[in-house]
């Protein structure tokens, strides 16, 4: 999803997206550029700790269907 994903910097609100899989896939790309950061924060500082992100797919809620 998240390479659907339209970052732009001044527009970070979202506000000029009119499709709702566009603004998803965007929070997606922002979810991952926010943990390969943590990740390289976390590395530099020499913390034993890893950050990591996962999509989960598919699931029994399966957002965008008709409930």
């Amino acid at each position: 999803m998240h390479r659907m994903g339209r970052l732009r910097p001044d527009d970070v609100a979202g506000a000029a997206f009119h499709g709702t899989w566009i603004a998803y896939g965007t929070s997606k790309l922002a979810n991952l550029l926010f943990t390969a950061e943590l990740s390289r924060r976390l590395e530099a500082a020499g913390l034993p700790t890893m950050a990591l992100a996962a999509h989960p797919g598919w699931n029994a809620q399966q957002p965008g269907r008709e409930r």
